[in-house]
């Protein structure tokens, strides 16, 4: 994960909101009912959330519509189908396409009753970005 964020500080202008503990962590994960992949744990805990280029990719340690438990629990009271075993990592503001990330770390553009898988990994997703 750190080579990637320092692959995207190298290439964009990344923002950052700083690191999170584990408590909030486990928290966000106890509101949500269920648990972050290992490699989104460890971008809460080095950078909380980003953003950079017209990418805003939720996290924890800001409050709103980037903070991760705020977004995904918007999602889920929206009525729709999304997703249990998802987080919100993105919305992308075109056509109501929402990019989400399950428990195991597969990210998945979702259109609000389909996902279609489009990255094997966090880090593999913001690479793709850059």
């Amino acid at each position: 994960m750190k080579m990637t964020i320092e692959e995207l500080k190298a290439k964009t202008k990344l923002f950052q909101v700083g690191t999170v503990s584990q408590e909030e962590i486990n928290n966000a994960e106890k509101k949500l009912n269920l648990h972050f992949s290992e490699e989104y744990k460890s971008y809460l805990s080095n950078y909380g959330a980003i953003s950079f280029g017209s990418h805003e990719i939720t996290g924890l340690g800001v409050s709103g519509y980037l903070n991760v438990v705020t977004a995904t629990e918007k999602e889920r009271n929206l009525g729709g189908d999304f997703p249990k075993d998802c987080i919100l990592l993105e919305n992308n503001g075109i056509d109501g396409i929402l990019t989400i990330m399950d428990e195991k770390g597969f990210v998945y553009s979702f259109n609000g009753k389909e996902k279609k898988q489009i990255a094997v990994s966090f880090s593999n997703f913001l690479k793709e970005l850059i």
